[in-house]
């Protein structure tokens, strides 16, 4: 008799969706796929012709070993999406493609280090820190993940290298067996709660990083956490220390390391959480300085674009809610702020301490009526600018008039009415940005 293949359905064909159909294809599973979006399909129809695609209705469900799903389905609200309920009717695993890369560590030799980063905020940087100094010392590390390449498409590490991922609620909730060796926490504020539905739901899936019953690891969980707001210290008071190392990165303990392009208190709890890992790594603690000391800060992140005629133009594109802007609107003054876009729930009404530091206001984006609304109330200076474009101009122009100041993208705002991610919004910035300085 021969063997048959395990089948998968692999739904959401976007990057992490194309990660999973090569290491799925190339161990020899049978596979189908589906994403709602025609454009999405008839791509991969064009670059996997081997691959059937199926509606979900008409899948073989009662063949299928495992459901793929791309973290941006709704598992549980507002409602799940109709291919997790064939899959939950049909007693079907569901996970993400950073379950593959655990597979893939189990069926080789013994496994590379996984470190696993998230928090509302900072993960990205963190995680690229962390990376930037385990590379500055030689040591074999790949970053993935929430991070641009798909966990599963990392490369095979040997057992004394480090696999480096950044972590979404998202995909938090789809790693039924995931567990990361050294898992960090680096802070809980309310944001996707169109996704998760309440703040619980939202803590809940944070706190399942530090679940270390779900998989076979070698030693206990090394768990870290940034005990700075009342979610994270909840979480840290109740971690059983018998299934965990814990420890305490909060910065009441204190950081010395400066680095110009790691501004901020924010930055500060990143390099905090950093160096706690690190450690856990095997670096020095000079190794642990001079790397946290040279990264050179990652894109859209109060990125400093340029400096003219006494204004300097900050991209902080990826500031997408309001305490994400925190960060920015804390570290500097003088500020020609441009914000907007698609609104969180919570609006600006967190940034309200910082208003003193704004000098005015340029307003964009579908929450452009609202914030106008709220910081006229405030007494905040603004304007409704409407486009990315118009708002630059208008505050270049009002910062250079003034003599000085800093033209602030901080949107605290996500990007989708205008733009198709935060990315995308912060290089149109860049761009004008550099427009602006050659013609002023």
């Amino acid at each position: 008799m021969h063997n048959i293949a395990p089948h998968a359905s692999v739904f959401g064909l976007g990057k992490a969706g194309r990660g999973a159909l090569n290491w799925l294809l190339a161990r020899g599973w049978q596979v189908s796929a589906w994403d709602d979006n025609e454009i999405a399909r008839a791509r991969i129809q064009s670059d996997y012709p081997q691959v059937p695609l199926i509606p979900v209705a008409e899948q073989d469900w009662a063949h299928i070993t495992r459901l793929i799903l791309s973290p941006g389905v709704p598992l549980h609200h507002p409602k799940p999406h109709p291919v997790v309920q064939l899959a939950q009717e049909h007693h079907t695993p569901i996970m993400c493609e950073v379950e593959l890369l655990r597979e893939g560590a189990l069926t080789g030799q013994p496994h590379a280090t996984t470190i696993a980063i998230t928090g509302t905020n900072g993960k990205s940087t963190t995680s690229a820190l962390v990376h930037h100094c385990l590379k500055e010392t030689g040591r074999q590390s790949e970053i993935g993940g929430n991070f641009g390449t798909p966990a599963c498409s990392l490369p095979t590490l040997p057992a004394e290298g480090f696999y480096v991922l950044e972590l979404s609620s998202y995909q938090l909730e789809l790693l039924p067996h995931f567990t990361a060796d050294i898992a960090a926490l680096l802070n809980i504020t309310p944001d996707h709660l169109d996704r998760h539905g309440t703040m619980e739901n939202y803590v809940s899936a944070k706190a399942s990083i530090f679940d270390s019953t779900k998989g076979k690891i070698p030693q206990r969980q090394t768990a870290i956490i940034a005990t700075d707001d009342h979610y994270t210290k909840k979480i840290f008071n109740n971690l059983n220390d018998k299934d965990h190392k814990v420890i305490n990165a909060s910065l009441e303990n204190g950081l010395v390391i400066k680095n110009p392009s790691l501004a901020g208190n924010h930055n500060a709890q990143n390099m905090k959480v950093a160096q706690a890992i690190l450690r856990e790594c095997g670096l020095s603690d000079a190794e642990i300085r001079s790397g946290l000391e040279s990264f050179p800060g990652l894109p859209h992140r109060m990125f400093v674009v340029g400096t003219h005629n006494g204004v300097t133009f900050v991209n902080d594109s990826k500031a997408t809610n309001a305490e994400a802007a925190k960060a920015a609107l804390s570290t500097y003054h003088n500020i020609f702020w441009i914000a907007g876009g698609l609104a969180k729930a919570e609006g600006i009404a967190p940034l309200k301490p910082y208003f003193s530091r704004i000098t005015h206001a340029f307003l964009i984006g579908d929450a452009a009526d609202d914030f106008s609304h709220y910081l006229t109330q405030e007494n905040i200076p603004n304007s409704i600018a409407g486009t990315l474009e118009k708002a630059m101009q208008m505050a270049g122009k009002a910062a250079r008039s003034a003599g000085s100041g800093v033209v602030l993208l901080s949107p605290a705002c996500a990007s989708f009415d205008q733009f198709p991610n935060f990315e995308a919004r912060g290089c149109e910035f860049e761009n004008l940005v550099k427009e602006f300085i050659s013609t002023n």
